[in-house]
């Protein structure tokens, strides 16, 4: 009997150095691949800095304004279609440094009066600039309100 025993944890220590082995293998894989994409170096050297790194976050307060500032701006995005979104903020990026990256961009940025207006209205990239931020004011202008009556 004790050697029908002694069998038995023999093969389940087996399975267990078995199973370690395996795990043992999942880890060098992983850390190969972190090593790869150079992200193992950047956790080394948060781990070598972990103090320094907790210390700025529980004592410096603009940490803790910009970690609630990001936990607000992101926690509406749970409801967006992210293909969507990720389209309509390409698009309105590469539009805005399109305009950011022209020589003339401060040299539009002139006074213009209600004639002025009316002049560059016949324009239809300014209609359609026009157009987006009057729905984008609609759609903000919506929402404001029914949270207010929350």
């Amino acid at each position: 009997m004790s050697e029908e025993i002694s069998k038995v944890l023999e093969k389940m220590e087996a399975q267990k150095l078995e199973e370690l082995a395996k795990a043992i293998e999942r880890l060098a894989d992983a850390v190969a691949k972190l090593q790869e994409s150079g992200i193992l170096g950047m956790l080394v050297a948060m781990a070598e800095k972990s103090e320094e790194i907790l210390e700025i976050g529980l004592n410096d307060r603009r940490v803790h304004h910009a970690m609630a500032a990001a936990d607000a701006a992101l926690n509406p995005l749970e409801d967006v279609d992210p293909i969507v979104f990720k389209e309509n903020i390409e698009n309105l990026t590469e539009c805005a440094l399109k305009a950011l990256n022209s020589e003339e961009f401060i040299k539009q940025a002139k006074p213009a009066g209600i004639g002025g207006l009316l002049k560059v209205l016949r324009d239809p990239d300014i209609g359609a600039g026009l157009g987006l931020m009057l729905y984008m004011a609609k759609v903000m202008g919506s929402c404001l309100r029914k949270k207010a009556s929350e």
